[in-house]
């Protein structure tokens, strides 16, 4: 979610297919050529899972409500960035894909769907209750597998306070 709201999620899968060719094509110099770009990816994303997790947690001990709540505004914030209603279109001339400039109609027109650009579009009733459905099913099976995991917040295992009025 992080590459697509920096605009670099397209940057990343290209690093990684020209790797994939790179090693296909067995060309040493190729993977040599492309390495640089995925090694840079996979320390950032290294440090930053260890300083965004440990800040996390550090947050969740001492304000854990405040950081809940920021946690499932970001989860809310992120359905915008990941709305499903899109729908691909043909890229204009002078555009670049994947690195090649569209210099024709014809070039435009040839480039697969999955790599064209999209563009949000207004859902039919049908869809809005599909879409529904699934995340309505979503939640309901997480619930499930965390009464099935004994997903409690763990205050069963904790020992009671002492009770020194009693003494």
């Amino acid at each position: 979610y992080l590459l697509l709201v920096l605009g670099q999620y397209v940057a990343v899968l290209d690093a990684v297919s020209a790797m994939a060719d790179a090693a296909k094509s067995r060309s040493f110099d190729a993977v040599l050529a492309a390495a640089p770009s995925l090694v840079a990816i996979g320390v950032g994303v290294l440090i930053g899972v260890v300083l965004v997790s440990n800040l996390v947690r550090w947050l969740l001990r001492r304000h854990r409500d405040a950081t809940l709540g920021a946690l499932l505004g970001l989860l809310l914030g992120a359905v915008a960035g990941l709305w499903p209603f899109r729908e691909p279109v043909t890229p204009e001339v002078g555009s670049v894909i994947r690195g090649v400039r569209i210099e024709s109609v014809e070039a435009a027109e040839a480039v697969p769907l999955k790599h064209r650009p999209t563009r949000g579009f207004s859902p039919s009733a049908g869809l809005v209750a599909g879409a529904a459905g699934l995340v309505l099913a979503g939640f309901g099976l997480s619930v499930l597998i965390g009464r099935l995991g004994g997903g409690g917040d763990g205050a069963e295992d904790r020992p009671a306070p002492d009770d020194h009025a009693s003494a």
